[in-house]
């Protein structure tokens, strides 16, 4: 029995020439599939190392609309509380406010003239109120400042002529 060189010359570059497609294939297919992730983190007074996490906001938006993500309470101020962020599309991103109501932060999914997703997302507490939140991104940053608001709920006529907030 006689051994041809050349025959397994060929069938390992065949071999190699398919482990490359192969591990080229996967690594396409892993890094344009996989969710973008935005860091999320929150700063303060007497915060030194405050609560990062990852959120993968484009994902998030699309397949649960309006669900809220909680974040607190504050490093070092217990008495700050959670606040819950929402994500909406409808919310101005180019825009120097967002609004917090009752509780929910309302915030937009991109921002900018370009409506860029954000890289990183800062909520910042001064005198244990949720002051601003700055939004990051590969082309700058903005600073949104933080208005709070009370819901407005339906406004009912009583009998004697009283309007009473229902």
């Amino acid at each position: 029995m006689k051994i041809d060189m050349q025959q397994i010359k060929l069938g390992a570059g065949v071999l190699a020439a398919v482990a490359v497609v192969g591990v080229g294939a996967y690594w396409y297919s892993a890094s344009t599939h996989k969710p973008h992730i935005v860091t999320i983190s929150q700063s303060g007074t007497g915060v030194t190392s405050g609560a990062v996490f990852g959120v993968p906001l484009s994902t998030l938006t699309l397949a649960a609309p309006g669900v809220p993500v909680s974040f607190g309470p504050l490093e070092g101020h217990p008495d700050v509380g959670a606040v819950n962020l929402k994500f909406d599309a409808g919310v101005d991103g180019t825009g120097r406010e967002v609004t917090m109501v009752n509780g929910d932060l309302l915030l937009p999914v991109t921002f900018g003239r370009n409506s860029q997703v954000p890289e990183r997302i800062t909520v910042t507490y001064r005198n244990n109120n949720l002051n601003s939140v700055r939004y990051q991104g590969k082309s700058g940053g903005v600073t949104f400042n933080v208005t709070h608001s009370l819901a407005v709920a339906d406004v009912g006529e009583l009998e004697d002529g009283e309007t009473a907030v229902q």
